[in-house]
């Protein structure tokens, strides 16, 4: 459900009602001051809200609504206006002091990929993922070993494809692109890091870039997507049982600690398959 100015286009496609198990992948991820709401087996669940009136990335639960009358509540033009600004300044990096509380991987540099640029490749590098952090749609960049642009690719709210020509053109590049939900990899950039044989992928949030780079060699197990998408599934559930497991002893829903579990996951994943999983924050 969704409030104030018009939703973003993210939040447009997974708008809807749905069975639990068959809503769509990523519905319960938020970015910076989302004002929708989630209507879970009779509990309301919105973003926190922060002490300047703005919502933070984190599920709450209204204990005192009644889901099956709850009308969330509407904002006013010049309202609705206030929050664009303050979100747009937010994705740009002008005003940034909140700790998201996510689960980061480790920030110690590795001497590959990007890490190889000049001092003029990586600004020219973090410059364009400021800009492309604040599209709606996904926009890919792909660089040589020395830091210049090969190619750009504008795509959807939630994926960028590419031609098998092009893919061929990526061995050894860099690729960066913005994740508009601010999630971490998806099994689909994991893939397209070892079809490409890139150096090194990167997804850029409003809090800073995840970076991924390829294993010494790639595992067996995760030799094709099918296998890959599987057993990083396998390892996804495993940490969102214990979360679910936290959640009920404490009395919470275990939609607060989604988030959590999809950064751990993906830490533990890259940790058992040799993959180096990195954070640069703002």
């Amino acid at each position: 459900m969704c409030i104030g100015t018009k939703c973003c286009d993210w939040c447009t496609e997974v708008a809807g009602k749905y069975k639990f198990g068959e809503q769509p992948d990523g519905i319960f991820r938020r970015h910076d001051n989302c004002d929708c709401t989630i209507i879970y087996d009779g509990q309301v669940l919105r973003g926190k809200q922060n002490a300047d009136g703005s919502r933070s990335k984190t599920w709450e639960e209204l204990p005192n609504a009644n889901a099956a009358d709850y009308t969330a509540p509407s904002l006013s033009e010049e309202q609705g206006r206030a929050i664009e600004q303050r979100n747009l300044a937010q994705i740009r990096g002008l005003t940034s002091d909140r700790n998201s509380g996510k689960i980061k991987p480790k920030s110690t540099p590795v001497k590959s990929g990007s890490s190889l640029f000049n001092d003029k490749a990586k600004q020219k590098l973090y410059e364009d993922e400021r800009i492309i952090v604040g599209n709606k749609y996904e926009t890919a960049i792909i660089y040589d070993n020395e830091g210049k642009i090969l190619f750009k690719k504008k795509g959807t709210s939630d994926s960028v494809t590419f031609t098998a020509k092009e893919i061929k053109s990526m061995k050894g590049c860099v690729l960066t692109h913005n994740h508009p939900n601010d999630s971490t990899f998806s099994t689909k950039d994991i893939n397209m890091l070892r079809r490409g044989k890139l150096a090194e992928i990167r997804a850029c949030t409003q809090e800073g870039t995840f970076v991924l780079q390829p294993p010494t060699r790639w595992h067996k197990d995760i030799s094709t997507f099918d296998s890959l998408d599987s057993n990083y599934e396998k390892t996804f559930e495993e940490v969102f049982s214990k979360y679910k497991d936290k959640a009920a002893r404490e009395g919470k829903n275990f939609f607060v600690y989604y988030e959590k579990a999809e950064n751990e996951s993906m830490e533990l994943f890259c940790e058992k398959y040799g993959l180096t999983y990195l954070w640069e924050g703002k």
